[in-house]
């Protein structure tokens, strides 16, 4: 009985750590407006499951035991997905409030554009006139080499 009372105490830290900090995320599949097509495998992205066989996600962290919406440092990373391969990139950084983001599929789905939005300290998207107070803070731009079949990230 000793020697499980220490690994019960590591695998419940281990298990506290793992839910200490908030994800949450933003998808859009192409094309815009399109029908997801449920023919294909689908994909999962941290709890975001997608039918399209085109997408960018961006997947937001928080700060271990801080709330989202507090002034703290927060890491994301972005999803694409185009003809069955998937790419991730990041992490990324950012100091910042809750974070809100707007992706664009351009160029006929050969690019795309992430824009980075922060919150006021204590305002979250789902409050009202929240996408009024948000502030432009990073855009991320990805362009699709034919080629490679890849996207890479577009030097700012």
């Amino acid at each position: 009985m000793k020697s499980i009372t220490p690994t019960l105490l590591l695998l419940s830290l281990c298990g506290l750590n793992a839910c200490s900090h908030l994800i949450t995320g933003k998808m859009v599949g192409y094309p815009d407006g399109g029908e997801p097509n449920t023919s294909c495998t689908n994909r999962m992205f941290g709890s975001v499951t997608s039918l399209y066989t085109e997408t960018a996600y961006v997947q937001f962290r928080g700060a271990n035991w801080q709330s989202f919406t507090d002034r703290t440092k927060k890491h994301f990373y972005v999803f694409i997905t185009k003809n069955g391969a998937d790419q991730v990139f990041g992490p990324y950084q950012l100091v910042a409030a809750d974070l809100d983001c707007d992706i664009t599929w351009a160029e006929s789905g050969k690019k795309v554009i992430i824009d980075i939005f922060e919150l006021p300290v204590g305002v979250t998207e789902y409050d009202k006139n929240a996408h009024d107070l948000r502030i432009k803070r990073l855009t991320l731009e990805f362009a699709y080499d034919q080629s490679v079949d890849r996207f890479s990230p577009v030097a700012q």
